[in-house]
C-alpha cells in the first residue's frame, strides 16, 4: 500500500512538470518528450534544454522513490535482538555499573584447548561461566523490572552472585591460565611505563621497562591484579616483587601500598620464554 502511494506521487509529480512545460511552449508536451522522428523537424536550443531538465527531474524522482522504498522496507523489517545497552539503565549510586562490568571476559573454548586443556574440561569451564553470566542477566532484569535497583535486596543478590561466580583463573593452573590469556587476546603482563619520583617503586629500584611478574607469591597478569595485591595485608609491611628486566629476573623489596608507577598492559606468548 505504501509503495502504491509512492508511485502515484511520482507520476503526479511528472504530470505537473509536463503540464508546466506544455504551458510554456507552443508545441505540445508530447513533442518535447518524444524522440526525434525522421520528419526533419528540429527542436530549438530552448526546447532541448527543457527536455534535458525534464529528463533529469524524472531521474531524480526515480532515485527518491527508490530511497523511500528502502526506508519503508527497513521500517517493516523486524528489529534484531541485541544485548540491552546499560548506558540508559537506572543506576543507584553507581551500583548497576559496578555490577555490570565491561571487563567481564568469557571463556573461549578454543583458547582453553590451546592452553593445554582437553576438550571436555574446556567445555565444562565454559558452561560454568555461561551459567554464571545467565544468572547475572536474570538478576539485572529482575531488579529493573521489579524496581528494587539500589535496595538491600539488590545488594544481597549481587554479593551472592559474586561469591558463586566461577573464574577461569580458579579452574586451571597458573601456566595454563597464562597461555589462555594470550591465546584469547587478553593482556597477560604489566610493564612499567614510568616511575613517579619519590615513590616506593623508585626507592626499591624499579625501572621503566620492567615487567612486574609477581607480587609476593601472587602472579600478576593485569594492573588490576597489582592494585588488588597492594591493598592486601598490612600497610607498609615489607614485600617482595619479581621483576623481568631484559633477559633476567630480579627480586626487589618494597613496602606494601601504592607503588607509584604507570603501567602498560602487554600480551606476550609465555611459550616463547620456556
Amino acid at each position: 500500500m505504501v509503495k502504491h502511494y509512492l508511485g502515484l506521487f511520482v507520476f503526479l509529480t511528472i504530470g505537473v512538470f509536463i503540464g508546466m512545460l506544455w504551458s510554456k511552449t507552443e508545441e505540445p508536451a508530447a513533442a518535447i518528450v518524444a524522440p526525434m522522428t525522421n520528419s526533419g523537424h528540429q527542436r530549438t536550443p530552448a526546447q532541448l534544454q527543457r527536455t534535458a531538465n525534464l529528463e533529469a527531474e524524472i531521474t531524480r524522482l526515480k532515485q527518491r522513490l527508490g530511497l523511500l522504498e528502502q526506508e519503508v522496507h527497513q521500517r517493516d523489517r523486524p528489529a534484531l535482538v541485541s544485548n540491552q545497552s546499560t548506558s540508559n539503565l537506572p543506576s543507584a549510586d553507581g551500583e548497576l555499573s559496578a555490577f555490570i562490568s565491561r571487563d567481564v571476559s568469557f571463556p573461549v573454548v578454543d583458547g582453553l584447548i590451546k592452553a593445554g586443556l582437553d576438550s571436555f574440561t574446556a567445555q565444562q569451564i565454559a558452561r560454568k561461566q555461561s551459567k554464571a553470566e545467565l544468572r547475572r542477566l536474570e538478576l539485572r532484569d529482575s531488579a529493573i523490572r521489579e524496581g528494587y535497583m539500589g535496595t538491600d535486596r539488590f545488594r544481597e543478590e549481587i554479593t551472592q552472585w559474586r561469591e558463586e561466580q566461577v573464574r577461569v583463573r580458579d579452574e586451571i593452573d597458573e601456566a595454563s591460565y597464562d597461555k589462555y590469556l594470550y591465546y584469547t587476546g587478553q593482556p597477560n603482563r604489566v610493564a612499567v611505563a614510568s616511575v613517579l619520583l619519590g615513590s616506593a617503586a623508585e626507592q626499591s629500584g624499579i625501572q621503566q621497562g620492567d615487567m612486574i611478574l609477581r607480587y609476593e607469591d601472587v602472579p600478576l597478569y593485569s594492573s588490576t591484579d597489582l592494585r588488588s595485591a597492594t591493598i592486601q595485608g598490612e600497610r607498609d609491611e615489607l614485600v617482595t616483587l619479581t621483576v623481568q628486566r631484559g633477559d633476567s629476573q630480579v627480586t626487589v623489596s618494597t613496602q606494601r601500598g601504592p607503588l607509584g608507577v604507570h603501567l602498560n598492559p602487554m600480551s606476550i606468548n609465555p611459550e616463547q620464554n620456556q
